[in-house]
C-alpha cells in the first residue's frame, strides 16, 4: 500500500464522528475517553490521497512539478551539473519509488506539505525585477524549486511531523538568486512552523545578515495575502497569526548563545572566522523536534573557513565515505575546476540560474573573458563566479584544494632520515 491512499468510509464517519464528540466534550471540559482512537485516527487522515490538492496526489501526479523535472533532467545528463548534484538528484528520484512502494523505507515524501509549500509560494508576489508583480511559485528556477522541495519534503515514515534532513547545504554562486531563495524559505518555514517559533538568520556582519531581512520585507510588502498578518519592528520580521518572529544577527554585533532557534539560515559561512555562530544556532536546537538549519555560501578566498569544512564533509558523505542521513547538500562546483578558462560546462557547473537565464549566462561568460584578459581579476572570478576556494596568489598559479588533498601522506609515510630538508618561512604581515 502507498503511504497516501483511499480511507474508507467507515474508517472517515468513525474519525468524523469521534472529531464532533470531542468538541462538545472540551466546550463543556469534560473527559473524553476515546482520546487514543482519536489520536490515531487523525494521524491515518494525515495520508486520505483524495484530500491531497490537484498535482500532489502521489508519484504520477508529482512528476509535473519542476522540482521533479530538475532532478530527471540532472539525472538524464540534460544539463551540466557536477557528479554530487547527479548524485543527489538520482537518490531523491530513487527514493520517491521508495517512499512509494516499499512499505520497509524509513522515509516518505510528504506531498501534503508539497503542495501547501506551492500553494504558499503563490501567495507570494515578486516585488522587483523584470518579474515584478508575478507569482513566485511560477518563477522560482528548477534548482531552487528542488532545494525547498527536498529540504522540507521528506520526512520519517514512524514521525510524519518530523523531517528527514536536519542540516541543509548550498554551495552556489554569487547572482544565482542566493538571498531571494533564503528569503523565500524563511517566509515559508514562518507559515508552516508550530507557534511561536524563532528563526534567526546569522552573517559575519550586520549588512549581510539584513540583506536577507530586506528581501522578506519586500516580499510581504508586495504579497497582499500576507502583509496584513506579517510585519514588526524594522530589525525583526513578527507572523502575528503565529506569534512566531524571524530576526537577523551578525556575528559582528550579536552574541549567538542562549538562543532557540526553530530553525536557521547562515549566510556567506565562508566569511565567517570560525564555526561559532554555527555551533552556537545547533546546540541551541538540543530540544527541537525538527532541527533546520541552511548553510548558503559562495567561495571565497580562503581555504581554511567553515563553508570549506562543510563542503568537505558533504563531499565525503556523498562519496559514501561517511554517513549522515540527516544531511543534504547542493554543491554547485565545477568538475574539472583547471578548465574555467574554456569550458561553458564547468562555468554552468557552478551557475545554475544560468541555464534558465541566457542573459546571465551572457553575463558570465563576459566576465570570464575579462578574468582571461586581465589576471587581476582572476582571483574573484573564480572564487565568486566559478565556485572555487582558492587562498593568497593562487589565482596566479592555479592550483584547487581538491589537487593539494591528492598529495596529502599520512605521518610517517616518507623517511626522512639521512636526508637533507629545506624549510621555507613566509613572514609576511597580512595571511
Amino acid at each position: 500500500m502507498t503511504v497516501f491512499h483511499e480511507i474508507s468510509p467507515e474508517t472517515i464517519d468513525r474519525y468524523e464522528e469521534l472529531k464532533a464528540q470531542r468538541k462538545r466534550l472540551k466546550q463543556r471540559k469534560l473527559f473524553f475517553s476515546y482520546e487514543d482512537e482519536y489520536q490515531n485516527l487523525k494521524k491515518e487522515m494525515y495520508f486520505d490521497i483524495n484530500t491531497l490538492p490537484n498535482g500532489f496526489r502521489g508519484l504520477d501526479d508529482f512528476k509535473n512539478h519542476p522540482a521533479y523535472k530538475y532532478a530527471l533532467s540532472v539525472s538524464n545528463d540534460e544539463i551540466p551539473t557536477n557528479k554530487y548534484i547527479h548524485i543527489v538528484a538520482k537518490q531523491f528520484l530513487d527514493d520517491l519509488e521508495k517512499s512509494e512502494n516499499d512499505e520497509n523505507f524509513e522515509y516518505v515524501f510528504d506531498y501534503r506539505i508539497a503542495g501547501k509549500i506551492s500553494k504558499m509560494t503563490n501567495l507570494m508576489i515578486a516585488p522587483s525585477g523584470l518579474t515584478a508583480g508575478a507569482k513566485i511559485g511560477d518563477m522560482l528556477a528548477g534548482f531552487q524549486w528542488f532545494f525547498i522541495m527536498v529540504s522540507m519534503g521528506w520526512k520519517h515514515r514512524d514521525d510524519i511531523e518530523k523531517r528527514r534532513y536536519e542540516k541543509n547545504v548550498l554551495l552556489i554562486a554569487r547572482k544565482s538568486g542566493k538571498t531571494f531563495l533564503t528569503a523565500v524559505m524563511l517566509i515559508l518555514l514562518l507559515l508552516i512552523e508550530p507557534k511561536y517559533s524563532n528563526f534567526f538568520s546569522v552573517a559575519p556582519d550586520l549588512e549581510l545578515s539584513s540583506l536577507i531581512l530586506q528581501e522578506m520585507k519586500n516580499i510581504i510588502e508586495s504579497s497582499p495575502a500576507l502583509s496584513p498578518y506579517m510585519g514588526g519592528a524594522k530589525d525583526k520580521i513578527e507572523f502575528k497569526l503565529k506569534s512566531s518572529k524571524f530576526t537577523p544577527l551578525a556575528t559582528s554585533n550579536n552574541r549567538m548563545d542562549g538562543r532557540l532557534p526553530t530553525a536557521f539560515v547562515a549566510d556567506e559561512i565562508g566569511a565567517m572566522r570560525n564555526r561559532y555562530p554555527l555551533d552556537a544556532m545547533e546546540s541551541g536546537q538540543m530540544n527541537v523536534k525538527n532541527r533546520t538549519g541552511y548553510l548558503i555560501s559562495t567561495a571565497y578566498e580562503s581555504l581554511d573557513n567553515p563553508m570549506t569544512q562543510e563542503v568537505e564533509t558533504a563531499q565525503k558523505a556523498l562519496d559514501g565515505e561517511i554517513d549522515d542521513p540527516t544531511l543534504f547538500a547542493l554543491l554547485y562546483k565545477p568538475d574539472e575546476p583547471e578548465l574555467w578558462a574554456s569550458s561553458d560546462d564547468e562555468l554552468l557547473k557552478a551557475n545554475p540560474l544560468a541555464l534558465e537565464l541566457e542573459d546571465t549566462y551572457n553575463f558570465l561568460k563576459l566576465q570570464r573573458q575579462r578574468a582571461i584578459d586581465n589576471p587581476m581579476r582572476r582571483k574573484n572570478f573564480l572564487t565568486k563566479h566559478m565556485n572555487i576556494f582558492v587562498n593568497g596568489e593562487e589565482a596566479e598559479t592555479f592550483l584547487s584544494k581538491e589537487d593539494v588533498a591528492r598529495v596529502i601522506v599520512d605521518e610517517g609515510t616518507i623517511d626522512w632520515y639521512g636526508k637533507d630538508v629545506y624549510l621555507g618561512l613566509d613572514l609576511s604581515e597580512t595571511n
